[in-house]
C-alpha cells in the first residue's frame, strides 16, 4: 500500500471526464460526492507497482458509475410494467408510493395480476414468477400484458 497525498481537487477534470464518456446527465455535484468516495477508498487500497493511481482512480470511477447505471436500468425494466410506453409518461420519482397506491387499489386488479405485480416490482423475472404461481409462463406474460392495459387506462382518467 502506498500513502498516496494527492488532493481530491486536482482530480476533478479526471472525474468530469469519465462522468461525460458515460453520458451522465448533469449537473454533476451528486456524482463528484460519490467520486470522491470512491477516491478515498482508491487512496486506501492503491498499489504503486501495479499502475499510476489516476489510472486506477480511472478504473474504479467506471466501474462505480457503470454499476450505478446498470441497477437504474434494472430499476427501470422492472417498473416499465407500469408505464407503457406508449402513453409517454414516466413518474415523478416523489410521487411512486401515491402512484403504486393508485395502481394497486384504483386499476381493479385480479388478486393473480396483483400478485405477479407485486413480484414484477420487487425484480423477479417472469420464469421466478411462474414457478412461484404455479402457473405456466405464458400465463405470467398474458398477466403482465392484462397488467399493463390496465394500469395505462388508469393513468388517462383519475380513478
Amino acid at each position: 500500500m502506498n500513502h498516496f497525498h494527492c488532493p481530491f481537487e486536482d482530480y476533478h477534470p479526471l472525474v468530469h471526464h469519465v462522468l461525460h464518456q458515460l453520458g451522465m446527465p448533469l449537473p454533476y455535484e451528486d456524482y463528484i460526492q460519490d467520486a470522491y468516495f470512491v477516491y478515498d477508498q482508491c487512496i486506501q487500497r492503491y498499489d504503486a507497482s501495479l499502475s499510476k493511481f489516476s489510472t486506477y482512480f480511472a478504473w474504479q470511477l467506471h466501474y462505480h458509475f457503470r454499476t450505478i447505471l446498470q441497477k437504474e436500468q434494472h430499476y427501470l425494466n422492472r417498473i416499465s410494467i407500469l408505464y407503457p410506453k406508449e402513453n409517454g409518461y414516466f413518474p415523478d420519482p416523489t410521487s411512486e408510493f401515491n402512484h403504486y397506491y393508485d395502481v394497486f387499489y384504483c386499476s381493479r386488479l385480479s388478486c393473480l395480476e396483483s400478485e405477479i405485480l407485486h413480484l414484477t416490482l420487487q425484480g423477479y423475472t417472469v420464469e421466478e414468477i411462474s414457478a412461484d404461481r404455479s402457473v405456466s409462463v405464458s400465463t405470467v406474460k398474458r398477466y403482465r400484458k392484462k397488467i399493463k392495459h390496465k394500469v395505462g387506462r388508469n393513468f388517462m382518467s383519475e380513478c
